[in-house]
């Protein structure tokens, strides 16, 4: 689809989506893939005119990064994959993680401090299955929560 005239005119842009399960191994601890991954991407993607770019950096996407994270190799797998950028004549790659799920961890708990520490590792984070979080019982993401929050917000805006 990128080097497509017709695409390059619509205005929309793409970027890549790293599935780490299928990469990484089922237990995410194969690394050997990342860098030559990366230098694909680069040399196959980065350098259309509809790859999408955030503050001058080609973005990729990460699946689970969360577990990574909890396997303590986040930092190794985003250094890996920023230094095959930049050897690969990229520079510096933007890396949102998916790293949100379901509920935080309580403030002032070592468990919310490794969490800090993991998403600084990364440039954004998302919330790839905001399905599955809405639907968990008792988290405060439930469907319950969003239509009591929406409906909260439509009354006091009178929308």
């Amino acid at each position: 689809m990128l080097p497509l005239e017709k695409f390059k005119q619509s205005g929309i842009k793409i970027a890549l989506f790293y599935e780490t399960d299928g990469r990484m191994g089922n237990d995410f601890s194969d690394f050997s893939l990342i860098a030559s991954d990366i230098t694909y991407m680069a040399a196959n993607y980065f350098g259309y005119p509809s790859y999408l770019y955030f503050e001058g950096k080609p973005v990729v996407a990460i699946y689970l990064t969360r577990v990574v994270g909890r396997n303590g190799t986040l930092e190794q797998v985003t250094g890996l994959m920023r230094d095959a950028a930049r050897s690969a004549g990229v520079g510096e790659i933007y890396l949102i993680g998916d790293h949100v799920f379901r509920s935080p961890p309580k403030m002032g708990r070592n468990a919310f401090s490794n969490l800090l520490k993991q998403i600084r590792l990364l440039d954004a984070v998302t919330n790839y299955d905001v399905k599955g979080s809405s639907n968990a019982a008792g988290l405060y993401a439930t469907q319950s929560e969003v239509e009591i929050r929406l409906n909260v917000t439509l009354s006091k805006y009178s929308i």
